[in-house]
């Protein structure tokens, strides 16, 4: 599942992944706030009821990761 998120209190806008049945990665936009990403994790833990949220490893990719060669 896939979901892009836009904050109309300032603006953010980020993508959500489910990534496995137990992982929802969110993704923050170029200019995210803290307290948006903040408001978006509260959102989702209290719709699930549970949850813990913790910081991705930063990792970068390389561009031609993101294209299938055929």
């Amino acid at each position: 599942m896939h979901a892009s998120i836009l904050d109309y209190e300032d603006g953010t806008n980020a993508d959500v992944f489910l990534t496995s049945d137990r992982r929802v990665s969110i993704v923050p936009g170029f200019n995210a706030s803290r307290k948006s990403l903040s408001r978006i994790c509260d959102r989702i833990n209290q719709g699930f009821l549970e949850g813990e949220v913790i910081e991705g490893q930063n990792r970068s990719k390389d561009p031609e990761e993101y294209f299938v060669k055929g």
